[in-house]
């Protein structure tokens, strides 16, 4: 919550990637949640995120940190990717298509 505050995760196209540091965290942690409603994370383009990745590191780091949300934010730019992900309906589907990315 601390980081919202600081300024919107919400990148657009229906695509949030909250992110922060953790002290007791010893390696980098990602989690892909899908809102079939959306959640409003005030994103520039006041479109509800319905791909929301969490990003989570270990404080002591900062250049993996700009690694791996450039990579989800890359990511997120494939339209045909978003679209995909939202018409999954198993976590098997979801993780098929993130298998598939060439990354």
């Amino acid at each position: 919550m601390q980081r919202e505050k600081l300024g919107s995760t919400g990148i657009g196209q229906g695509v949030a990637i909250p992110h922060g540091k953790i002290d007791l965290l010893e390696k980098q942690v990602g989690v892909l949640g899908i809102s079939r409603n959306g959640v409003d994370f005030q994103s520039l383009d006041g479109a509800p995120a319905h791909l929301i990745f969490l990003l989570v590191c270990p404080a002591s780091t900062s250049g993996e940190h700009l690694l791996a949300m450039a990579s989800v934010s890359r990511v997120f730019k494939d339209k045909p990717f978003r679209q995909s992900l939202l018409k999954a309906t198993t976590a098997q589907e979801v993780i098929g298509l993130i298998k598939k990315l060439d990354v």
